[in-house]
């Protein structure tokens, strides 16, 4: 039995690719030269390459140009992500401190907007403090399953 989705689809994955790595060594064995020993006129790196004015003119320039303009997106850039770091680091901060006190205020609603119903408990304040203490010995998960059942027998005798 395989571990996760994850692990069949690589599987499914690894299968496609050595499949196709077996197909193209077939094709490409039927499609090889007989020929032996002539690989010194075969050679794809024994033919003749361009020329130093060929290489050394518009080619050689081009390349330079290109390596100038990643030199200036780095000298540039870099900086830039330093600087402005620090306040996407403080903004990802207020973000999840917002998220959270959201995911909090759901999950403290009553159960008729989809929260746990703790204020039915605690208050809506938090007022029984004498709980927190119970909720961190006996665990929140079941804390909030036995909160669950208690209002699911509730909700069967009502």
């Amino acid at each position: 039995m395989l571990a996760s989705t994850t692990t069949n689809v690589a599987y499914i994955i690894l299968f496609v690719i050595l499949i196709g790595w077996i197909l193209y060594a077939m094709g490409n064995r039927k499609k090889a030269r007989p020929e032996l020993g002539s690989e010194i006129e075969l050679a794809a790196n024994r033919k003749v390459y361009y020329d130093d004015e060929i290489l050394e003119g518009r080619r050689l320039e081009r390349v330079q140009f290109i390596g100038l303009l990643f030199l200036v997106v780095s000298v540039i850039g870099l900086p830039l992500y330093w600087i402005l770091e620090p306040a996407r680091q403080v903004g990802a901060k207020e973000y999840s401190v917002e998220r959270a006190t959201k995911w909090g205020a759901e999950l403290f609603a009553p159960t008729a907007k989809g929260g746990f119903n703790c204020a039915g408990c605690h208050g809506d304040r938090w007022q029984h403090r004498i709980e927190h203490v119970v909720i961190a010995q006996v665990g929140m998960r079941e804390h909030i399953v036995a909160d669950r059942l208690r209002g699911a027998q509730a909700a069967a005798v009502a």
